[in-house]
């Protein structure tokens, strides 16, 4: 299986592999994609906030990281 683990605004990929631990199970690929830098001071943050970037497509993104 594939693990998606998406961080909160102002956090990071690796806060998130941190906090959920999925690197450590067997058998599971884990990815922890990193946010677009936002509005809001430049934390990261996914499209729909209404701190994100503009033009952001996480949809896309994720849909070209399946890939």
């Amino acid at each position: 299986p594939v693990a998606l683990a998406y961080h909160g605004q102002g956090r990071t990929s690796a806060y998130m592999e941190e906090l959920t631990g999925f690197s450590g199970l067997k058998n599971t690929i884990a990815v922890y994609p990193q946010g677009a830098p936002g509005t809001e001071d430049g934390k990261p943050s996914w499209q729909g906030a209404p701190y994100s970037a503009p033009g952001v497509d996480d949809v896309r993104f994720t849909a070209d990281l399946l890939d």
